[in-house]
């Protein structure tokens, strides 16, 4: 893996000594287009998108670390698959709502 990063590594730190700059060698910035949709669209959907990914992290790292929110999603998951028309056809491992 180290192999991978000494080509990148070099040429980044000879980009620093010499006058080539970034742009040079293929790397730019990232830019955003908000001529398609406005910059008010735009700049929404990824405030949306931004808030949607906290919830997400926020919700993997409560899982992971409290109990009691392990213990309501493990109960969330018991009621749900009662609801499901074809459990019948499902394997033996989600019948049970755990993992193992």
């Amino acid at each position: 893996m180290l192999g991978l990063w000494i080509p990148t590594v070099i040429i980044l730190v000879g980009t620093t000594f010499r006058p080539l700059s970034l742009q040079d060698i293929g790397l730019k910035g990232i830019t955003i287009n908000t001529s398609t949709l406005g910059p008010w669209v735009t700049y929404f959907a990824f405030g949306l998108a931004g808030i949607y990914m906290v919830s997400l992290i926020y919700y993997l790292v409560g899982s992971k670390v409290s109990r009691k929110m392990r213990t309501e999603m493990v109960e969330l998951k018991k009621r749900e698959h009662e609801k499901i028309p074809f459990k019948d056809i499902l394997p033996h491992s989600m019948c049970h709502g755990q993992r193992e």
